[in-house]
C-alpha cells in the first residue's frame, strides 16, 4: 500500500499546542501541507485523540469497514465508527468535539501534546501524556523494545 501523504512530508514530532476557547487546536507548522483539508479523529483506548488524514482513514475502512458492519465488537465499532471528521480552517485549526474533548480530558485542560505517528497525530491532554510516557518509557522497558525491533544498542 502506498502512503497517502505526499513525498518528503512525514507526520513526524512531537509538539505543545494549546485549545482555543472554541475547541480548535491549531495544526503545527511541521504538520501542515497535508494532501487534504479533512481529519478524521477517532477515539483511542489510552484516552488520547487519533487524528487521521482522510486518505488514511479511508484506507483502514477500505480493508476493515466490511468488518465493523458485520461485528459485534463493541471496540471495533467504537475505534472505526465512532469518528469525527474534522475540517481544516485557512488557519490550519481543526475543531475538536466536546465528547472527544472529554474522552481526552481536554475538557478542563486545554494545554495538549501532538504526536506525529507517520500516518497519524495523536493528541494528548498534557499531563496525561507526561504519565503515560514515565510509565511506558522506563529504561528497561525502552531497551527491551529497542531488542524487540532490531534496534539493540540504539540507546
Amino acid at each position: 500500500m502506498s502512503s497517502p501523504v505526499p513525498s518528503g512530508f512525514v507526520l513526524y514530532g512531537l509538539f505543545d499546542a494549546t485549545l482555543d476557547n472554541k475547541g480548535r487546536l491549531l495544526l503545527p507548522t511541521d504538520l501542515r501541507g497535508l494532501p487534504t483539508k479533512k481529519l478524521v479523529l477517532m477515539h483511542r483506548p489510552d484516552h488520547a485523540i487519533a487524528a487521521f488524514p482522510e486518505q488514511v482513514y479511508q484506507q483502514i475502512l477500505a480493508r476493515h469497514g466490511a468488518s465493523v458492519a458485520e461485528s459485534d465488537s463493541f471496540l471495533l465499532k467504537r475505534l472505526l465508527g465512532g469518528v469525527h471528521e474534522a475540517l481544516l480552517d485557512q488557519a490550519h485549526r481543526f475543531f475538536i468535539p466536546e465528547i472527544f474533548r472529554r474522552w481526552a480530558g481536554l475538557d478542563d485542560s486545554r494545554h495538549a501534546v501532538l504526536l506525529g505517528t507517520g500516518n497519524c497525530i495523536e493528541i494528548w491532554e498534557y499531563s496525561r501524556y507526561q504519565a503515560a510516557t514515565e510509565q511506558q518509557l522506563t529504561e528497561a522497558a525502552v531497551r527491551a523494545e529497542l531488542e524487540r525491533i532490531g534496534l539493540k544498542g540504539l540507546v
